[in-house]
């Protein structure tokens, strides 16, 4: 949506962010030593910003008159950036200054070393041939449920483009594993993942009817 600096990706190791961030399903965020931050949970439009920062793909750095139109659509520019400005203020006492990254006063991000997001580890297990982990991961879709009002159309437009993107790619890996499973003669766990391809894809024929077939040979009719 903008044209901004890649950043670094975040560290795929054992870590341990301060920041844990599931947006997967059951919407949660907490960090190290302070539990669940439910300040900026029940601040719809400062945890969306936070989101985007933290799953903007490729991750990188924002100009602040990029975010301005996408969260401040009706205000007048003096009024957006004095909103800027006080929802970065509140997000670093809320999540941690360690946790936003900025450079000079034009650009603003978060460090990725500091958050743990499911949604980027996900991603992470599936570009290293890991579906079996990335499935475990995907507990749900992308920020299920959660609505932000008084932001541009185009906000809701990356964020639907996002939610479809990964449960393509989340689909795509449980009906891999399902055609291993079938391979290798393992009925009973082809058929627990064409239902778990199923829970993920509700409307798919495809699925349905392979999930019938498999019912059928393994006698349950």
């Amino acid at each position: 949506m903008d044209n901004n600096r890649p950043l670094s990706p975040p560290p795929l190791g054992d870590d341990h962010p301060p920041i844990r961030f599931h947006v997967l399903g059951t919407l949660e965020l907490s960090r190290t030593g302070i539990g669940e931050l439910r300040a900026l949970l029940v601040q719809p439009k400062r945890l969306a910003l936070f989101a985007y920062l933290v799953l903007a793909n490729p991750s990188r750095l924002h100009r602040r008159d990029s975010l301005l139109p996408l969260f401040w659509p009706e205000a007048t520019d003096e009024q957006a950036r004095r909103s800027l400005r006080q929802a970065l203020h509140f997000l670093r006492q809320a999540v941690g200054s360690d946790v936003l990254s900025s450079r000079g006063d034009d650009e603003i991000g978060v460090d990725l070393g500091a958050v743990w997001c499911d949604a980027r580890q996900f991603e992470a297990a599936l570009d290293g041939g890991r579906p079996e982990e990335a499935v475990d991961l995907y507990r749900g879709h992308l920020l299920e449920g959660f609505h932000v009002s008084g932001v541009a159309p185009e906000l809701d437009q990356w964020l639907e483009g996002e939610r479809s993107r990964l449960r393509t790619r989340a689909a795509g890996a449980v009906l891999s594993l399902a055609e291993a499973a079938e391979r290798s003669g393992n009925g009973r766990l082809a058929v627990q993942r064409v239902r778990e391809l199923l829970r993920i894809e509700e409307s798919d024929e495809g699925a349905l009817r392979r999930l019938m077939l498999l019912l059928e040979r393994s006698g349950d009719r």
